[in-house]
């Protein structure tokens, strides 16, 4: 989130044709927000209240807290982290063992078109859904 309010904010200056205004971020940020808290109570079966006590506050908010330090510590040196295109962040992946690995680059790129046929994909899918019921009837909710 800090990251993108970071764009938003250099994007201001820059060229209004190409991003939408910061005011529409900032209202999907809101109204992302405010869909999660409409659910909470129905997906949780716990009130809205018990998400603001202060120990629970607290678990939830450090590690927030601590990433939103790591990233204000980045920006402050100057660091410029990696920039990935819009899209699929696989090709970037692909790339890397492409130049470090040929071999094992040609594995990846042949699994990764096997995995694409429907029948795969199919099957892949119904598999996590029957081991997802068969855990949900071994361990029972929580």
């Amino acid at each position: 989130m800090l990251h993108l309010l970071r764009l938003v904010r250099a994007a201001a200056g820059g060229p209004k044709q190409d991003l939408l205004s910061p005011a529409a971020w900032i209202a999907a940020a809101i109204a992302a927000t405010l869909l999660q808290w409409s659910l909470f109570a129905a997906v949780t079966g716990v009130s809205a209240t018990y998400a603001l006590t202060p120990g629970v506050l607290f678990e939830l908010a450090w590690p927030i807290a601590a990433g939103a330090v790591v990233a204000w510590g980045l920006a402050a040196a100057g660091t410029q982290l990696p920039r990935f295109s819009p899209g699929d962040t696989g090709a970037q992946f692909i790339a890397v063992i492409e130049r470090q690995a040929p071999r094992l680059a040609i594995l990846v790129t042949r699994f990764e078109t096997q995995a694409h046929q429907w029948q795969v994909s199919t099957l892949t899918m119904a598999a996590a859904l029957i081991l997802f019921v068969a855990l949900q009837a071994l361990l029972g909710p929580r």
